[in-house]
């Protein structure tokens, strides 16, 4: 990385420390990425603004992991890029429970709408406050989240459509 956009990270760093404090982990990525772990999931729409508005303008991609034996079973991955500083940073956010919830980011980020739907579809993460939490690759009669580790693979009593 070149020293200006270190000291670019760098100062990103600072302002999440400085916001957050302990709730915030940082790690080093490969190449141009920085990671962020973010321990508290009711601060994440706060975090999510704090970037946008120092230089990170774009969510390029939300997904979710699923980890059956942690107790954080769930993690939430936020993709982000500063295009004109060509930097990117990866929010990571724990989440419990059998169907966690999580504040949307959709009012912060417009393409955040469509990755917390699939999302949800996929791994039965709800997101408070989205403007439309429905289904978005599954009808909306199918039972159950498809990329969770738990799902039956054997695709017994499939039915397309009702």
């Amino acid at each position: 990385m070149k020293n200006w956009r270190k000291w670019i990270m760098k100062q990103t760093i600072g302002l999440l420390t400085k916001y957050f404090g302990d709730v915030v982990e940082i790690k080093p990525g490969l190449r141009d990425e920085t990671f962020v772990l973010l321990k508290d999931s009711s601060r994440i729409r706060e975090a999510m603004e704090l970037l946008r508005d120092n230089g990170f303008s774009m969510l390029i991609d939300l997904t979710a992991v699923h980890y059956p034996k942690r107790e954080a079973n769930f993690e939430m991955i936020y993709n982000m890029l500063a295009m004109e500083r060509m930097l990117r940073l990866v929010m990571k956010v724990p989440l419990s429970g059998e169907f966690p919830e999580v504040e949307s980011v959709s009012s912060v980020f417009k393409t955040a709408d469509w990755y917390e739907r699939e999302v949800y579809d996929m791994f039965g993460v709800r997101f408070k406050n989205h403007p439309n939490l429905k289904r978005i690759l599954m009808w909306e009669s199918y039972e159950g989240h498809p990329l969770r580790k738990e799902f039956p693979l054997e695709g017994d009593n499939l039915h397309c459509y009702d």
